[in-house]
């Protein structure tokens, strides 16, 4: 089993001294600038202040500025001691005491920063080289495999001699892998769902004929036109209606090649559509023509000698939209034979009468999403990434892909698990400091005024194989943390795929497959409602292990996945009851 990411270290420890991101803490309490001390210690008092900072504040100040102290003093003697080494002028910045110490704690935090970037790079080349095709390489780590195939090393110039050919990949089309192929002089590339070809200009065109004809060996025969003619339409318009032997540019027809009206679905991209729209009225007797139907637009060419066979599929393509009629079962049944393949030979490994113990680390592995209200057809491909749950946290993290909708989810067997992991999100995706304010440390207490999550609508506890789970991601270019609670969910696992729960025969295949429902967030759908979707789902495991990192859960934010963390720098003290508390603030704002 592949070895967890390395995790970041967040800080340094030196003595009583904290080093992150942000600077020197002393239990968690910053070092107080000029100006509050000035505030506290003013040169022409108008008033004597009437109350004081608390006791942990003055000996982190004292310790900042590396005074000396007694802890048994009490809070008058350490705030005197404190006024009097400010007004001897040792409370600066710039004293060389205060110096040294930032720079020994600033080497020790980058020393710690450096070996984790070594731990991470070395971790991404063992599992790079545990990959199996071109495909899962691209999709694991693309700038690894442009180092591999294109490149001297990575991040380095071309090299021609590495890969002649043109490589054609399959359900690769991110945004990284697009960055990076285009910073790569003289490298083509040409990317459609679900085929990519990428290569030297020398070979592209052998590698466009071999991600062409590829589409035809891998996917259900209906969908093949479709995916054709997103790949390429002038390949598609070649194979079924021109001759082979004539460049494209003279569209000479080939009438006795293609007999029957060929259909593309809904999924044909609309710029696509356009160009056959062209393409065709420049090719004698070639029809075209589009139609509503079950799922969008569909559209169909054909001969004019067959215009009679394009009008009555056409009248039963829109007869089944406006109906919801004639849902091709059969098709359907191939297009998931073909998705399950994997999955139905790690179902084969599971012996139904020997199921172990529902246990979350068991959850770990890569899982095959169906949610016929999303994608009826089966057209795209949904997946599930759940990683080995660190050691302590009470939730397994996971990375999910629904279409539009994808990002990082939380998955838990039980509802108060899922709350506390939330928890641990929340807090890793701020960095905060604890503040003079007062002795008392009343986090915990904050997070019981939360609302618990709508999660807890789904506990039963008659049913042992739930695993109830929530989600953050994007949607229509929407980013979003689920600040209120409501994208969550379940999944029942040890269930039949063929058969109900209250069926006697049923048999469960422990966590080889399992079947819920999703909330959906509220603007996936483009009637905006004020409530999300139930989402119905089935999940089908075909392997033990995970190539994806979990994603942050704080990385969907409303920025679009900005990282944006606000710091209070410096707060004075809070007087004890009775007096007007002074506090400033000063944020800071980093973006990666």
């Amino acid at each position: 089993m592949d070895s967890a990411f390395p995790q970041r270290p967040s800080f340094v420890k030196y003595g009583p001294y904290t080093y992150d991101d942000y600077g020197v803490t002393v239990a968690s309490i910053p070092r107080a600038s000029s100006s509050i001390l000035n505030t506290l210690f003013p040169v022409k008092p108008v008033t004597a202040p009437s109350r004081r900072p608390v006791k942990r504040w003055i000996a982190a100040q004292l310790q900042h500025f590396g005074i000396p102290y007694e802890p048994s003093n009490t809070v008058a003697q350490l705030l005197a001691l404190l006024e009097k080494e400010y007004r001897d002028g040792h409370c600066k910045y710039d004293s060389p005491s205060v110096l040294l110490l930032e720079k020994t704690l600033y080497d020790m935090y980058q020393a710690v920063q450096e070996d984790y970037q070594q731990q991470k790079a070395d971790w991404r080349v063992k599992k790079f080289a545990r990959q199996v095709t071109p495909s899962d390489e691209a999709l694991f780590d693309p700038s690894l495999f442009m180092a591999k195939y294109f490149l001297n090393k990575e991040d380095g110039v071309p090299d021609k001699s590495k890969q002649s050919k043109a490589i054609v990949l399959h359900n690769v089309y991110n945004q990284q892998f697009v960055s990076i192929a285009l910073s790569i002089a003289g490298l083509s590339f040409q990317i459609s769902h679900p085929a990519t070809v990428i290569g030297w200009a020398e070979s592209f065109e052998e590698g466009l004929d071999a991600g062409f004809a590829s589409l035809a060996d891998k996917h259900i025969k209906e969908y093949v036109p479709t995916f054709e003619a997103n790949f390429d339409y002038r390949r598609f318009l070649k194979k079924y209606f021109l001759s082979l032997d004539y460049p494209f540019e003279m569209g000479v027809p080939a009438h006795d090649r293609t007999l029957e009206p060929v259909q593309l679905m809904p999924q044909l991209y609309f710029d696509v559509r356009e160009k056959l729209r062209k393409a065709v009225a420049n090719i004698n007797g070639l029809l075209i023509a589009t139609t509503p139907g079950r799922g969008g637009t569909w559209t169909l060419l054909t001969w004019s000698e067959h215009a009679e066979k394009l009008t009555g599929v056409v009248a039963k393509i829109h007869a089944a939209g406006m109906n919801e009629k004639l849902y091709d079962d059969t098709i359907i049944a191939q297009v998931w034979q073909t998705k399950l393949s994997r999955h139905n030979l790690f179902k084969q490994l599971v012996n139904p009468n020997n199921i172990t113990p529902l246990r979350l680390g068991n959850l770990q592995g890569q899982y095959v999403i169906r949610c016929n209200v999303i994608d009826p057809w089966g057209y795209e491909d949904f997946s599930l990434d759940i990683n080995a749950p660190r050691r302590n946290d009470p939730a397994a993290r996971a990375t999910f892909s629904l279409g539009k909708l994808q990002g990082a989810m939380i998955l838990a067997l039980d509802c108060d698990k899922v709350d506390q992991m939330r928890r641990v999100l929340d807090k890793k995706g701020t960095t905060q400091h604890d503040t003079p304010e007062s002795d008392s440390d009343d986090d915990d207490d904050d997070w019981e005024k939360v609302p618990r999550l709508t999660v807890h609508r789904f506990r039963n506890d008659n049913v042992k194989w739930r695993v109830y789970l929530q989600y953050a991601g994007t949607c229509n270019g929407l980013n979003q943390v689920d600040e209120h609670n409501e994208q969550v969910g379940y999944i029942d696992f040890n269930v039949d795929p063929e058969r109900s729960d209250d069926d006697e025969k049923a048999v469960g295949y422990g966590l080889a497959y399992g079947r819920g429902y999703i909330v959906g967030p509220k603007y996936m759908t483009s009637r905006r409602s004020e409530k999300g979707e139930m989402l119905p789902i089935e999940v089908f495991k075909w392997t033990g292990e995970t190539v994806r990192v979990a994603a942050p859960w704080n990385a969907f934010n409303f920025w679009g996945g900005f990282e944006a963390r606000f710091r209070v720098c410096e707060r004075a003290m809070t007087m004890t009851k009775g007096c007007v508390c002074i506090t400033y603030l000063v944020g800071c704002t980093r973006f990666r």
